[in-house]
């Protein structure tokens, strides 16, 4: 991702991959917290729908929003940097974009799943 590989196919094929990941995770995603009035007589807000479903089965929703979450990243990410690159900058320019979107992705990645985390009681300190 983010730099020439030796195989220049693979960011295509990745980029399509996660396209696909997205489309498929968002319509479950859309279809289980914003029409949840669908399954349910109550009516949740968004955290207590969130609540809800990470106390039913953590295991599966954490896997599902962390690959939604870092085929979102990958997608965006990967897509900004073919964009970028399109314009042909110096190698130099490239190689640093390359390293800060890697490190803003990683970082973002992190955060989400602290977030996530915190649904199922996990915590990295007192907040």
């Amino acid at each position: 991702m983010l730099s020439k590989s030796r195989v220049p196919g693979w960011n295509w094929l990745l980029q399509r991959v996660t396209a696909i990941l997205l489309a498929v995770g968002l319509m479950g995603h859309f279809l289980v917290l914003h029409y949840s009035r669908l399954f349910s007589k109550e009516t949740l807000t968004a955290p207590a729908s969130t609540a809800w479903r990470f106390s039913s089965s953590p295991i599966f929703w954490m896997v599902f929003d962390g690959l939604l979450l870092a085929a979102g990243l990958y997608h965006a990410l990967n897509g900004t940097y073919n964009v970028i690159c399109d314009y042909n900058p110096q190698p130099c320019t490239r190689k640093t974009l390359a390293w800060t979107l890697w490190i803003v992705g990683l970082v973002a990645f992190g955060l989400g799943l602290a977030i996530l985390g915190r649904f199922v009681g996990f915590s990295l300190g007192k907040v």
